[in-house]
């Protein structure tokens, strides 16, 4: 499993919430979420290393 393959997996669940931010770094991906209260941006995630890991996040978010 590739990262673009669990990214595409997802790709209208993450198009449809404005409120997440899947990023892209050197070393892995990690989430950001949108608060509206605040206006600002936090992560509740670790970074995340593998596609895997970025499937179970994402599933367990989307509820797939």
């Amino acid at each position: 499993m590739e990262y673009s393959e669990v990214l595409e997996c997802f790709k209208n669940d993450i198009r449809n919430n404005p409120d997440i931010e899947i990023i892209r770094l050197k070393h892995g991906y990690i989430i950001f979420y949108w608060d509206d209260v605040e206006h600002s941006y936090y992560h509740s995630s670790e970074l995340i290393q593998s596609p895997e890991k970025l499937y179970e996040i994402l599933n367990k978010e989307f509820e797939k």
